[in-house]
């Protein structure tokens, strides 16, 4: 998929115990968050290097999801899967074909609202990246396995384009969703810049 997902293994207790009938695959988005907010207490602790948001960042993108968390959750996560696909362009149909819920009889892409699997999968997503936002405190050491994260992505089909749609796709749920005037030009460098971190590392030992 899109983003390939931690395996149950590697997965946070604290996640699967908030989602236990999610889908491994469910958790696109939401395990690529954690691991983004992740490796802003990482990489400082174990590097002892700048970290590549500041706390006042960190802050923003915790207060701006806090808005997301007030609005319907399978609304925010077809807003998001239809701006994958937007973003996908011209590979729009390939990558559609990269989650099961692309399988459901009668899926369209002009009609992800009608797509009981979509609907299901977005949720999912996005109630994982609630759990991330909220562990915060709790996640030095998650560098290896982001790097571990990013080979699993190479291995199910993913290259570097892919991540450039999704960052693009979450900054464009963000600007689409917010209560207007919510999405300033702080909090959309803020997520980019988690974003950054996160694709520049999860592809750190993939060789593309």
């Amino acid at each position: 998929e899109i983003i390939a997902c931690l395996t149950s293994s590697k997965l946070s207790p604290s996640i699967r115990a908030a989602n236990p009938n999610m889908e491994i695959s469910q958790l696109v988005m939401g395990s690529a968050a954690l691991v983004a907010l992740g490796i802003v207490v990482a990489m400082a602790l174990s590097r002892k290097t700048k970290a590549p948001l500041s706390a006042e960042e960190v802050a923003l993108i915790k207060a701006t999801w806090a808005v997301v968390e007030t609005l319907p959750t399978e609304t925010v996560g077809v807003i998001l899967f239809t701006h994958i696909f937007r973003f996908a362009g011209s590979q729009v149909e390939a990558v559609a074909k990269m989650f099961m819920f692309s399988r459901e009889p009668g899926f369209s892409l002009g009609r992800l609202n009608q797509s009981a699997g979509l609907r299901k999968h977005g949720a999912g997503v996005v109630n994982t990246v609630t759990t991330a936002v909220g562990m915060l405190t709790d996640l030095p050491g998650l560098v290896p396995v982001l790097v571990d994260l990013g080979k699993r992505h190479k291995n199910y089909g993913v290259v570097p384009l892919h991540y450039d749609v999704v960052g693009q796709a979450l900054l464009a749920t963000l600007e689409e969703g917010l209560p207007k005037g919510t999405y300033t030009a702080e909090v959309k460098s803020a997520f980019a810049k988690m974003w950054g971190v996160v694709a520049t590392t999860m592809q750190s030992e993939c060789g593309y």
